[in-house]
């Protein structure tokens, strides 16, 4: 595809400002250190990402509009890089929140363990003619060219990712305090089954995904149970006894 085909841009003002429009004019467009506080610079960047046409502004000319013929792709450092509407279809996220060593780890160790592993990797990856990593711009070239020979219909529905989640603007603690106070008197030997949950309270899943280990639960599965899989409070090692469900 070659390197000209490829714009790189920091953050979503590199795209989104009044005359940084014509980097979209590319056959791949990086968006590097995604993050953006409000709604503004998204509602401008949600185009860009997903309509046929683009407007386009240059100086000391007029705007015109053009057939968008790039796709995207956004890296961030942040956990979470913007806020996103449970309903959309934009976004798929992988979940590398969940490749760790779990929510009872200090923030430190699992910082630690995604180091090593990257350090790993680099050290894996085989190095380019001047001993670089021009090869992973190869792979994404690459994988830029599979995605324009897949049917138009492929995309038409994106699927939802686990790692999405992390992105939805969360306002559960507004409509459910009933909920969040069960939740809080719950003790360390006390487990629940969150489909159940979900039935319960009406809740989304894809809410009580994010809400729930910021709570202090974890996802585990219950030997006295069947295995069951259940949400806890109880410490790695030291599983739930008391399988409970929500009454209003």
């Amino acid at each position: 595809m070659g390197s000209n085909s490829v714009s790189v841009v920091n953050n979503l003002k590199g795209i989104t400002t009044q005359f940084a429009g014509e980097r979209a004019l590319t056959r791949l467009l990086a968006v590097d250190e995604c993050y953006s506080k409000g709604d503004v610079a998204m509602e401008a960047f949600k185009p860009i990402v997903t309509d046929d046409m683009i407007p386009v502004e240059r100086k000391g000319d007029q705007l015109f509009t053009t057939r968008a013929t790039h796709n995207t792709i956004i890296f961030s450092n942040y956990y979470r890089p913007f806020k996103s509407a449970e309903t959309e279809r934009r976004w798929w996220v992988p979940p590398f929140r969940e490749y760790d060593r779990g929510p009872e780890v200090s923030k430190e160790e699992n910082q630690a363990f995604h180091a090593k592993g990257s350090s790993l990797i680099r050290v894996m990856l085989p190095k380019g003619k001047s001993r670089d990593q021009t090869n992973i711009q190869e792979l994404l070239h690459w994988l830029k060219l599979v995605a324009d020979n897949c049917p138009k219909e492929f995309f038409s529905v994106a699927p939802k990712s686990e790692g999405f989640v992390d992105l939805v603007d969360m306002s559960v603690e507004e409509e459910h305090g009933e909920l969040l106070a069960w939740l809080n008197k719950l003790g360390k030997h006390e487990a629940f089954a969150l489909h159940k949950l979900v039935d319960a309270t009406a809740v989304p899943q894809s809410k009580l995904r994010v809400l729930l280990p910021e709570m202090g639960f974890r996802n585990c599965q219950m030997a006295s149970e069947g295995n069951r899989k259940v949400w806890t409070k109880a410490p790695v090692g030291k599983g739930p006894q008391r399988l409970v469900e929500y009454k209003v």
